[in-house]
């Protein structure tokens, strides 16, 4: 499987694959909107859209945290395109990891998406295969593909 490395389940092992930070996704006409960088702080005020899902809301908490910021949370969705539509309608910011390669939802509603510069906990990507197990040859070739990729 390919995901991130949420915890340490026992009998998978991980081979490291890309590294992901968080980023701030806010309404396209958001005074921020035009900056490339923020710090949390300056967000501090904002009601937030959370991508609740079981170990990612955990994973933003910890990003919120490291910045000092207890977020204002006032709305959860377990659709990163839902988050984004609601923050593009002007409902919040919100904290997302994966970058479309657009910033249009699908309603055709713009958003922005700013880097951290606060030092934030990364996310790391994975490829998992079971510890102890024969990788099939097939298996190892998506492996060996996804690895080359990450790196490209």
């Amino acid at each position: 499987g390919i995901g991130y490395d949420f915890g340490r389940p026992v009998g998978v092992r991980f081979h490291p694959l890309f590294d992901v930070a968080a980023h701030v996704v806010v309404p396209a006409s958001h005074p921020l909107a035009k900056r490339k960088r923020i710090r949390l702080a300056q967000i501090a005020d904002e009601h937030v859209v959370l991508l609740d899902l079981p170990h990612s809301r955990d994973y933003f908490s910890r990003v919120f945290a490291s910045g000092g910021v207890t977020p204002d949370i006032r709305y959860r969705t377990s659709s990163p395109e839902l988050v984004r539509a609601m923050v593009a309608r002007r409902m919040g910011v919100a904290l997302l990891n994966m970058r479309p390669s657009h910033t249009r939802t699908l309603d055709g509603r713009e958003f922005a998406m700013l880097d951290i510069d606060d030092d934030i906990p990364v996310l790391h990507g994975v490829a998992m295969t079971l510890d102890g197990a024969r990788v099939p040859r097939r298996a190892q070739a998506v492996l060996e593909c996804a690895t080359a990729q990450a790196k490209s």
